[in-house]
């Protein structure tokens, strides 16, 4: 009859969206990242990095770059660090102390940088990176790296700190110390908070005492899936994993790898360990201890 008919107290569409605060003014937008494209200097990386963490940014690298560095880099903000190809973050030659800090605040992420020969203090962990926030790494490699009398030569996760790494090597790491005396765990990885691992491979880490590839403390949570840990060496327990906490392992590899006294390729210290759908096998002196401690484990 071309009339409309309006119900008392119901507004229309369009009048109850003129009533209602927009998505900006109720939620500030997250500021965007900067992109920023640094030469190849390691004081330029260094800059930027200190910048970043007031401006979330990323920073594209140069490819084909070794970034030498001469004192840590600490990221207490939003940064991105994306390389590649042949892009690499090491110490300059008189520079001891671990590569990357990420501080309790900070959300560092990186894909297709290597994160190669830091050489750490002793008593330092962490020598590659040490995280106390949040974590991300994808398509890296961490290798080389020594905690001298510590733990966590690669990467020390942090007790509340979350790590995600995906299509990484972390190979050829080292933690030295003395079996049993609490240093020198964790050759690969130590972890005291929330650590994912996938499409990943940890080979060839060393340690002096527990957990060659990783050790995952009392407070740590660790789920590792469709990845392969071998070729690690403790000198005490656990040639591949020690766990003292929560440890998952998902469609995974552990195998070759060797321990010192016993659970060549896990040790469970205490906490729980899961298995889905993994192998253990060809270790030394054998594949899990105690015996009957790691499910579907034997040997």
């Amino acid at each position: 009859m071309g009339s409309s008919v309006r119900i008392a107290g119901v507004l229309s569409g369009a009048a109850l969206a003129a009533t209602m605060p927009s998505t900006a003014q109720a939620q500030p937008a997250a500021e965007p990242h900067q992109t920023i494209t640094l030469p190849c200097s390691g004081s330029a990386l260094a800059i930027a990095v200190n910048a970043a963490n007031a401006i979330p940014a990323t920073l594209r690298l140069a490819p084909k770059c070794s970034y030498k560095i001469t004192a840590t880099l600490t990221v207490s903000g939003d940064v991105t660090l994306l390389g590649g190809p042949g892009t690499a973050i090491r110490p300059a030659t008189a520079f001891t102390g671990r590569l990357l800090d990420v501080t309790s605040t900070g959300r560092l992420s990186v894909r297709g940088v290597s994160i190669l020969s830091g050489k750490g203090n002793s008593g330092d962990e962490g020598i590659g990176i040490r995280n106390a926030g949040n974590l991300v790494l994808n398509f890296v490699t961490i290798s080389g790296n020594t905690a001298n009398n510590g733990n966590g030569a690669a990467l020390s996760n942090l007790q509340n700190a979350s790590a995600s790494i995906s299509h990484t090597l972390i190979i050829g790491n080292n933690a030295t110390g003395s079996s049993g005396a609490g240093t020198g765990s964790g050759g690969g990885v130590i972890n005291r908070g929330t650590l994912t691992i996938t499409d990943s491979r940890l080979s060839a880490n060393t340690v002096a005492d527990g957990g060659g590839a990783i050790d995952t403390l009392p407070t740590g949570n660790t789920h590792i899936a469709q990845s392969t840990l071998d070729h690690n060496v403790a000198g005490g327990n656990g040639g591949g994993l020690f766990n003292s906490g929560i440890t998952s392992l998902d469609h995974t590899l552990v195998v070759r790898n060797h321990a010192g006294v016993t659970g060549g390729g896990v040790f469970q210290n205490s906490g729980t360990i899961t298995v889905n759908q993994s192998i253990i096998s060809d270790n030394t002196p054998n594949n899990c201890a105690p015996a009957g401690s790691v499910p579907t484990c034997s040997g």
